[in-house]
């Protein structure tokens, strides 16, 4: 499988399926990833279908609501289904000289965000310090915080373990990054 990385995505007038749709003719999808707040996607497809979208794309340009997309094979290492990774490589885009390794405890994953939920998660957030970058999976209905402090991601997910926050008729869940949750475990039962 390979991975085709799609941007400039309008700010609205797309979904899923307009996605799936691009992908559609070039042979069946495994998976769709949409970075809606980026404006990225994500599409896992077969190799050779893969080249033959890139290849068309680029050949004949395509836009969606006004904004030319940008078409163009992920890197070979990308995981798609690793959200917190797809989370790193946008955080290193925009400062390459991020200690990627020192952020991980900084990270809060919610789940169950409703499509119109971002601004709320994003206010949450706001109650427990800066929220320094965030990534809203639209198409998965997950948001990841990045916070000032791993004191603040800490005290969010422990707050928000113990009075679980509704938007409309969605019960957010709340993790830790998955790399951190076995030391919280140590830390919490020490």
């Amino acid at each position: 499988m390979s991975v085709v990385f799609i941007s400039n995505l309008p700010n609205k007038g797309y979904s899923t399926e307009k996605i799936h749709d691009l992908a559609k003719p070039f042979g069946s999808l495994k998976d769709i990833v949409i970075l809606s707040s980026h404006k990225k996607a994500y599409v896992e497809i077969n190799k050779k279908s893969a080249d033959s979208m890139v290849k068309f794309y680029t050949s004949f340009p395509i836009s969606m609501d006004g904004n030319q997309l940008s078409i163009s094979m992920a890197p070979e290492d990308v995981d798609i289904k690793n959200e917190e990774a797809l989370f790193i490589t946008l955080i290193q885009e925009s400062n390459p000289e991020a200690n990627i390794d020192e952020i991980y405890d900084r990270f809060v994953h919610f789940g169950n965000v409703p499509e119109d939920g971002l601004q709320c998660v994003l206010c949450v957030g706001h109650q427990f310090g800066k929220v320094d970058r965030y990534v809203f999976i639209s198409n998965k209905n997950k948001v990841i915080l990045q916070l000032e402090s791993p004191e603040s991601a800490l005290s969010m997910y422990n707050f928000l373990k113990q009075y679980p926050q509704s938007i409309g008729d969605y019960v957010l869940t709340c993790t830790l990054s998955p790399k951190m949750d076995s030391e919280v475990s140590i830390f919490l039962f020490v």
